[in-house]
């Protein structure tokens, strides 16, 4: 989701419309974040999403790096390292 609503283009450059109840929101807290550990913190702060577990450094430094490497090798690269793993 994270990687969904913070990429602006699928992984064959074509935009991607973001279809959630809180795109407007999204969009905003999304617009200058550039990096993945910006958009999960960003992120993290939608107390009505993440509610406490936002708070959380484990957690947030998990989506970190799995933001990272989603975004860097991509969906397909991801998953195989991750089940490799």
């Amino acid at each position: 989701w994270m990687r969904y609503v913070s990429a602006g283009r699928s992984e064959d450059g074509r935009p991607i419309a973001v279809d959630d109840p809180l795109a407007g929101r999204l969009a905003a807290l999304l617009a200058d974040a550039g990096a993945p550990a910006a958009a999960v913190g960003r992120l993290l702060s939608l107390a009505e999403v993440f509610g406490e577990l936002g708070t959380s450094a484990a957690f947030r430094d998990l989506l970190v790096a799995h933001l990272t490497r989603l975004s860097a090798d991509g969906v397909r690269q991801a998953c195989r390292a991750l089940l490799r793993a």
